[in-house]
C-alpha cells in the first residue's frame, strides 16, 4: 500500500503505511530487496524518487515524506543517505520509532 501511495505522490500516507508495516512485520528491515525492482521501468522509479526528493527539499517539515525517502534509500544502494535521513528525523524527534528501527539495521 505504501508503494501505491508513493506512486500517486501521496508521500505522507506512504510514510504512515511503512511505519505501520514495520510494527506489524518486525523483520521487514532484514529483507534483501531493491524497491526499484518492484517497478516495471527503472527510469520511472528514478523519476518518482527525484520528485520525492524535490518534495522533501521544498517541504522539509513533511516528516512522513522524509521518512519514506529514508525507507526508499534503505532498500536501494543509497544506505548512507538512508542513515542521514533517519538521523535527521531522530534529531527532530528522539522518540521516532520508525527512524530508530531502520537506523538499528544500518549499524
Amino acid at each position: 500500500l505504501g508503494q501505491n501511495y508513493f506512486a500517486q505522490g501521496k508521500y505522507a500516507e506512504a510514510g504512515e503505511c511503512i511505519r505501520r508495516g514495520v510494527t506489524l512485520v518486525p523483520d521487514w528491515g532484514e529483507e534483501e530487496i531493491l524497491l526499484k525492482d518492484l517497478h516495471p521501468a527503472e527510469a520511472d522509479y528514478a523519476s518518482m524518487i527525484r520528485r520525492l526528493e524535490e518534495h522533501v527539499e521544498a517541504k522539509p517539515a513533511d516528516g512522513e515524506a522524509r521518512f519514506f525517502l529514508g525507507y526508499a534509500y534503505f532498500f536501494s544502494d543509497k544506505r548512507d543517505r538512508a542513515k542521514a535521513v533517519f538521523g535527521s528525523l531522530l534529531e527532530k524527534n528522539k522518540d521516532d520509532a520508525g527512524a530508530k528501527y531502520f537506523l538499528e539495521r544500518l549499524k
